[in-house]
């Protein structure tokens, strides 16, 4: 494993297209460190880019600028070092745990 913080975004910043085609930006020159065996909350209001950065540090977006580094490396496709629960329903959603 590569020395450094457990996760750091250097300067990231992510951009969608929208619905009406336009393209707009959810993130802007983001940087964060966390160490390893860190705990980090993000809170803020809807919209503001929280799920955007959660997913980058999981590999399963790509910045346009910056970089994101785990354990110091550039990460490049799905962070093998992190867990990621989904906010929505995301597998089965017509299952239930009561239903089995």
């Amino acid at each position: 494993m590569s020395s450094g913080p457990a996760l750091a975004f250097d300067d990231v910043t992510c951009r969608f297209a929208g619905r009406d085609g336009v393209e707009y930006t959810a993130v802007s020159g983001a940087s964060l460190t966390v160490a390893d065996g860190e705990f980090v909350s993000l809170v803020g209001p809807t919209g503001c880019g929280k799920s955007t950065l959660l997913n980058a540090a999981a590999g399963l977006l790509a910045p346009v600028d910056g970089v994101v580094r785990v354990f110091g490396a550039p990460l490049a496709g799905r962070n093998a070092h992190a867990g990621y629960l989904f906010q929505g329903e995301a597998l089965l959603p017509w299952r239930s745990a009561r239903d089995g």
